[in-house]
């Protein structure tokens, strides 16, 4: 649990429209072959890896938190 960091704040704080909808789009290429079990545990590497994946964030009386979960969900790749 934390304070946010710069661009956190500015998103929470003056974003205009919708707060709980964001997203990024990426378009993936793998080599011909790859397994879904293998991209689910590239997947679930980057998950562990990366803490901004996985998050939370809380809003109490005006003031932001946010909270870095433990990697407990599974990953969906339908």
């Amino acid at each position: 649990s934390g304070g946010l960091t710069p661009i956190q704040h500015w998103f929470l704080s003056g974003h205009q429209g919708n707060r709980n909808h964001y997203h990024q789009s990426v378009l993936l290429h793998f080599v011909e072959g790859t397994t879904q079990e293998e991209v689910a545990t590239i997947f679930k590497k980057i998950q562990e890896h990366h803490d901004g994946l996985r998050t939370i964030f809380s809003e109490s009386s005006g003031s932001w938190q946010a909270l870095v979960s433990g990697y407990s969900q599974a990953l969906s790749l339908e």
